[in-house]
């Protein structure tokens, strides 16, 4: 199926799905639970007020997510 409008055609390949925006490679952080017995470990996300922790705290892991959210 083709569409004519003033003249430019349109066939099936013109509506394909857009392809997504070059994706960033996810960054992979190897961590060390005794590290953790020292202090926390934060990652702040690029271009961002994003920011991930994660602490030890006794006999357990604690994770913080912070993020900005868009209004």
């Amino acid at each position: 199926m083709t569409i004519d409008i003033d003249g430019h055609k349109f066939g099936k390949d013109a509506f394909a799905p857009l392809s997504s925006p070059s994706a960033s490679i996810p960054r992979q952080v190897q961590l060390s639970l005794t590290a953790l017995e020292n202090e926390p470990f934060e990652l702040a996300l690029p271009g961002s007020q994003n920011m991930v922790r994660v602490a030890k705290k006794g006999n357990t892991i604690e994770l913080a997510i912070d993020l900005q959210l868009i209004a």
